[in-house]
C-alpha cells in the first residue's frame, strides 16, 4: 500500500553480526559490512536487532515514542523501511505470547489487548515517516499450545 517497491527479490534477512559496539552503536566494521552487501546488489537489507528497553506499565507506555525516535533515526540516515521485530521471543512477541504474557492489565488478556503496544508503536511510527515509507512486522507464525 505504501508504493515501495523492490528491483529484484535478493533480500538479506536480518542476522546477527556480532560487530556492534554492545552499547547499541554501529561500528566502521558494521557499517562496511552493510555497505558491501548493498554494493553487492541485494534489493532489500533487512537490519539486525535494534534494542530498546524493559517493563513497567510507564515503561510500555513509553515504547511506541522510542519505537518512533527509530524510525524517524532510520529514515534520516537513508533507509527506505524498516521491520518491526515481533518474533522468536524478544520483547513485542512476548506481548503476543500467552506463554510469556501474563499481564491482567491494558496489555495481557484478550488477543486484542496483547496485540495492543504493537498497534500503538506502528502507529506512532506512521506518524513520524508518513503513508509512503514501509513499516513490516515480523511476527511467529506458530506457538505451541499453552
Amino acid at each position: 500500500p505504501c508504493g515501495a517497491s523492490l528491483k529484484h527479490r535478493l533480500v538479506k534477512s536480518a542476522m546477527s553480526d556480532s560487530l556492534a559496539d554492545g552499547k547499541g552503536d554501529p561500528t566502521k566494521a558494521q557499517t562496511r559490512l552493510y555497505e558491501r552487501w548493498a554494493e553487492g546488489g541485494i534489493a532489500l537489507s533487512i537490519i539486525g536487532e535494534v534494542q530498546c528497553d524493559a517493563m513497567s506499565l510507564d515503561d510500555i507506555r513509553i515504547l511506541p515514542k522510542q519505537f518512533a525516535d527509530a524510525v524517524a533515526l532510520a529514515k534520516l540516515v537513508g533507509f527506505e523501511g524498516v521491520q518491526v521485530h515481533a518474533a522468536h521471543g524478544f520483547l513485542l512477541s512476548q506481548f503476543l505470547s500467552p506463554l510469556f504474557n501474563r499481564r491482567t492489565d491494558d496489555y495481557g488478556g484478550s488477543i486484542e489487548r496483547q496485540c495492543r503496544i504493537i498497534i500503538e508503536i506502528v502507529a506512532h511510527m506512521r506518524g513520524i515517516v508518513g503513508p509512503d515509507f514501509p513499516i513490516g512486522i515480523k511476527i511467529n507464525a506458530s506457538e505451541p499450545e499453552t
